[in-house]
C-alpha cells in the first residue's frame, strides 16, 4: 500500500504567523485571544476573538495586484500559508491538485449599500469596478483561493474545495490522503483557510449561544473541558501542506514532518448545532480512522481534541473517546489547542494538524490552557495549562462540525 507523508507546512494563526513561531508558542501555552478591532463590536455580546494581528495584507496586494479588490481576510491568510510552502523549493507543482477546506462565502453587506442606505445599484457598482476605483468585491467564491493559486503559479491539476463547517479542512486533507494512497496522484497541496470575524459571523454565532459572552475573561474566554466553560471563541487563520507519496518524497529529498496513516468520517444526523449526546457520531469517525490505519486503541499515544469549550461538545467528545478507547482513554494525553487560538471554523482541523506536526518535530505535547477547575464529566488527561516534554509517535486528530460533520485523521511520526 502506498504511504503518504507531509513534507511542508505553512501556518497563519492568532498566536503565530509561521510554523516555527506556532510551535514555540504552543509549547509556551501562549494565547492569541483578545479584542476584535476589525469593526466596532460595542453592540455585540461577545467581543473576544482569536484575531490574526500584525498581518500585512498590503504586502500581498503589492505582489499580486489582482487582490486589490479583495477584502475577505481568509483569502490572504490562505495565500500566505501557501507561499510559506514555496520557501527553499525550486521545482514547480505542475499538475498537482489543490484541495482546500473552508466554510462560508463572505458577503460585504455594508459595501452593497454604500451608495444609498436602502438600495443597491448593481450597474453603478460594476461601472465603479471597471473604472479601477478599487472598490471591494461584494462576495468571494469558496473556490477563489484555489483558482488564484493555480492561475498565478500555472498549476494545472484539479481544484477541489470542501465546505463542511468545522470539519472542512480535516476532510479535505483526509480526501487528499486517500487519493494519493489509492494511486490517483503522487502529490497534493491540501489545507484550510477561514475567517468568520465579521459582523455576520460574530453576531450569528452569538445568537446560537455558542460563544463565551464574558468579555472580561480576555485570554481565558475559552476554557475547554473546564467546569466553568461558557462557550467557544471565534478565531481565524490558515494552514497548508504538501502531501506526497513516500517514494516520491524521498526522490525529491524532502524533509518529512509526519505520515498520515488513517482517515475516517461520519455524520451525526441529529441536530444542527450540537452533537449526538452518546458520542456515537465522532466515535464512529474515530473507529473508522483506526480501522483505516490498521491500528488499535493501544497504539495511539496522543489525541488532539476538537475541544471547543462549549458545554455539550466537550462532554460528548469525552464520552466518545471513552467509548472508543475504553480503559485506555484514561492513559492517553488529550489536549485542545483551541484554548490558545480559538475556533478557526473551516481552518480549525488544518491548523490543529499543523500543531500535531509541531509536536512530532519538537518533542512536546501542547497543553489545554485555562483548565483550572475540572468538570467531573470531563475526566481524562487534558494536559492542563503546561506543555509536556514528551515524544509522541501516533496522534489522533478529531474535528466536529455544525450539522453533524465528523472527521478524524491519524498521523504518525516518520522515522526513515
Amino acid at each position: 500500500m502506498r504511504r503518504v507523508v507531509i513534507t511542508r507546512t505553512g501556518v497563519v494563526s492568532p498566536n503565530a504567523l509561521c510554523f516555527d513561531e506556532f510551535s514555540e508558542n504552543l509549547r509556551k501555552g501562549k494565547s492569541g485571544l483578545g479584542d476584535i478591532d476589525y469593526f466596532n463590536p460595542d453592540t455585540f455580546p461577545c467581543r473576544i476573538v482569536g484575531q490574526v494581528k500584525n498581518f500585512d495584507k498590503d504586502r500581498l496586494r503589492a505582489k499580486f495586484p489582482r487582490l486589490r479588490c479583495i477584502e475577505d481576510n481568509k483569502v490572504f491568510f490562505g495565500l500566505d500559508a501557501f507561499l510559506q510552502l514555496l520557501e527553499h523549493r525550486d521545482d514547480g507543482f505542475r499538475e498537482c491538485p489543490v484541495n482546500l477546506g473552508t466554510s462560508l462565502e463572505v458577503f460585504l453587506i455594508e459595501k452593497a449599500f454604500q451608495f444609498s442606505p436602502y438600495t443597491f445599484d448593481m450597474d453603478r457598482y460594476v461601472t465603479t469596478l471597471k473604472n479601477g476605483n478599487n472598490e471591494p468585491y461584494l462576495q468571494v467564491p469558496l473556490d477563489f483561493l484555489g483558482n488564484f493559486i493555480k492561475d498565478e503559479f500555472s498549476i494545472t491539476g484539479a481544484n477541489y474545495v470542501n465546505c463542511s463547517a468545522c470539519a472542512a479542512s480535516t476532510q479535505a486533507i483526509g480526501h487528499s490522503f486517500h487519493m494519493i494512497r489509492d494511486g490517483r496522484y503522487d502529490e497534493i497541496i491540501a489545507g484550510g483557510f477561514d475567517s468568520m470575524l465579521n459582523p455576520i459571523g460574530l453576531g450569528g454565532f452569538s445568537r446560537l449561544g455558542a460563544l463565551c459572552m464574558d468579555n472580561e475573561l480576555k485570554e481565558k474566554a475559552i476554557r475547554p473541558f473546564d467546569l466553568r466553560r461558557q462557550g467557544t471563541v471565534l478565531g481565524e487563520g490558515a494552514a497548508m501542506f504538501i502531501l506526497k507519496e513516500l517514494e516520491h518524497a524521498l526522490k525529491t529529498d524532502e524533509t518529512i514532518l509526519g505520515e498520515i496513516i488513517g482517515y475516517g468520517a461520519s455524520f451525526d444526523a441529529y441536530k444542527l448545532s450540537e452533537p449526538e449526546s452518546d458520542g456515537s457520531g465522532i466515535g464512529s469517525s474515530m473507529g473508522k480512522a483506526l480501522k483505516d490505519a490498521g491500528i488499535g486503541p493501544d497504539d495511539v499515544d496522543y489525541i488532539n481534541a476538537h475541544g471547543t469549550g462549549t458545554l455539550s461538545n466537550d462532554k460528548v467528545e469525552t464520552i466518545a473517546i471513552k467509548r472508543v478507547f475504553q480503559d485506555r482513554a484514561y492513559k492517553i494525553p488529550v489536549s485542545s489547542t483551541k484554548s490558545m487560538i480559538g475556533h478557526l471554523i473551516g481552518a480549525a482541523g488544518a491548523v490543529e494538524i499543523a500543531a500535531v506536526l509541531a509536536m512530532f518535530r519538537d518533542n512536546f505535547i501542547a497543553p489545554t490552557i485555562n483548565l483550572e477547575k475540572r468538570d467531573p464529566e470531563c475526566d481524562l488527561d487534558y494536559v492542563p495549562n503546561h506543555s509536556r516534554n514528551e515524544k509522541i509517535n501516533i496522534a489522533l486528530k478529531n474535528s466536529m462540525g455544525f450539522g453533524g460533520q465528523n472527521a478524524t485523521i491519524i498521523l504518525k511520526r516518520y522515522e526513515g
